[in-house]
C-alpha cells in the first residue's frame, strides 16, 4: 500500500513538473522560479549582451526614450537613426535610463575593459562596429573589427540644437561626474584606434552603453586633480561646434 502510495505521488509530482514546464515555455510567469534577469526597456525592447573578462556589458546602444530625468534625442530628430545608433543623452538622462538591474557604466569599468584589450595600436579597431563607420579607401586599417562583440557604433553627438558626426565618431557617458558638473566620458573616430578620456559639459548629449549592476565598480571620492587630455581631432571638433554657436 505504502509502495503504492509512493508511485502516486511521483506520478503526480512529474505531471505537476510538466504542466509547469509547459506553462513556462508558452509564456507564464511563475514566480516560483528564479530568471536570469534579462535587459528588457521600459518600452519592452530586449537588448542584446556581451561579456568580456567578468562584466557584462549591453552590445547596442540604449534605445529608451523612457525615464525619470534630463533628455535625450534621436539623430536630426530621424526615428530610423534611432533604430541603428540608439538615442543622444544629455547626462541626467543617462543616469537613469538604463533598464533595471543595469547601469550606466562608471570611468573605471570602462578603465576594466580597456585593460581586457591586448593590443593598444588596434584598441579601437577590436572594439568598434563591423559596419556603418565612414572611411575612405585610405583609411582601411582604421576598420572596424569587433573581436569582442561591444559593436560600438558611430552615434555622433548632439550639442545645443546641433547634431555632428554621425558615422564618424562614438561617444559614450560614463557615471564618473567631478563636482564642478562635468562628466568623464570615452569617444571613438572613424580616422583613429585610439580611445579618448575626455571631460564634457551637461550641454552634450551622448550615447549610452549599460553594464549589468553588480558589475559596476564602485568609485572612491578622491580629491587629486584630474589633468584632461583631448585629441587634436576632438579639440578641433570643439571649436567648430563654438564658432556655429556663436553664429
Amino acid at each position: 500500500m505504502k509502495e503504492r502510495r509512493n508511485i502516486v505521488l511521483f506520478v503526480l509530482g512529474f505531471l505537476l513538473l510538466a504542466l509547469l514546464g509547459y506553462y513556462t515555455f508558452i509564456g507564464g510567469d511563475i514566480s516560483i522560479f528564479e530568471r536570469e534577469a534579462v535587459p528588457k526597456d521600459a518600452e519592452g525592447y530586449i537588448y542584446e549582451t556581451v561579456e568580456i573578462g567578468d562584466q557584462v556589458w549591453f552590445a547596442e546602444n540604449l534605445k529608451t526614450a523612457e525615464y525619470s530625468a534630463g533628455e535625450s534625442w534621436c539623430y536630426e530628430d530621424d526615428d530610423e537613426n534611432c533604430e541603428v545608433y540608439g538615442r543622444l543623452y544629455d547626462w541626467e538622462a543617462a543616469s537613469v535610463a538604463c533598464p533595471e538591474g543595469w547601469v550606466l557604466p562608471s570611468d573605471e569599468d570602462w578603465q576594466k575593459l580597456e585593460s581586457y584589450v591586448d593590443d593598444d595600436e588596434m584598441f579601437g579597431a577590436k572594439l568598434k562596429s563591423l559596419d556603418f563607420w565612414e572611411l575612405n579607401e585610405e583609411e582601411v586599417e582604421f576598420k572596424g573589427l569587433d573581436e569582442y562583440g561591444l559593436a560600438l557604433l558611430p552615434g555622433g553627438q548632439y550639442v545645443e540644437g546641433y547634431f555632428y558626426e554621425l558615422g564618424n565618431a562614438a561617444f559614450f557617458w560614463t557615471s564618473t561626474a567631478q563636482d564642478s558638473g562635468p562628466a568623464w566620458n570615452r569617444s571613438m573616430r572613424s580616422e583613429s584606434n585610439e580611445i579618448t578620456r575626455s571631460l564634457f559639459g551637461p550641454e552634450h548629449a551622448f550615447s549610452v552603453r549599460c553594464v549589468k549592476e553588480g558589475d559596476r565598480i564602485e568609485l572612491n571620492n578622491s580629491t587629486e586633480e584630474v589633468i584632461i587630455e583631448e585629441s587634436e581631432k576632438q579639440v578641433e571638433v570643439e571649436e567648430e561646434i563654438n564658432e556655429e554657436i556663436e553664429e
